[in-house]
């Protein structure tokens, strides 16, 4: 008996995160579309200034776009631990460069992206979220 209810949890579990792996792959493919037209926009389109809202939003779907991504081939887990670490580094790097110059040389960020943490933009982290996510996807 207590076999037999095992068994059906673990059944029970499995379609669960399938449905759940299949929804995550539906948004990130539905985030990838979005995220296409927008970058191919910019091509036809060079004329319109998207400003930094535009830019703010298309780093934000492009983030999502990953972390579902990471979510659904990796689990929950993972993806947000390597979302927390990659922040964190991210971070780091950038406020040594903004900070002491190292890296990059000497460089800073004004006002215009928003809001910052030790001189650096969250729209500069999010960016490099994106970025690291795809380069471990496809490396």
């Amino acid at each position: 008996m207590r076999y037999e209810l095992v068994v059906k949890l673990s059944e029970a579990i499995s379609l669960m995160s399938e449905k759940l792996i299949l929804n995550c792959e539906r948004v990130a493919i539905a985030l990838s579309v979005i995220n296409g037209i927008g970058l191919l926009s910019a091509f036809v389109l060079p004329t319109i200034d998207p400003g930094v809202l535009g830019v703010a939003a298309f780093a934000l779907i492009s983030v999502v776009l990953c972390i579902t991504h990471a979510a659904a081939t990796k689990g929950w887990r993972k993806a947000l631990a390597f979302t927390v670490i990659s922040f964190a580094i991210s971070w780091l790097v950038e406020f040594i460069g903004c900070n002491w110059g190292w890296w990059f040389g000497d460089y800073g960020y004004t006002d215009v992206l928003g809001f910052s943490v030790g001189n650096v933009p969250l729209l500069v982290f999010f960016s490099w979220e994106a970025l690291i996510l795809s380069v471990t996807v496809v490396g």
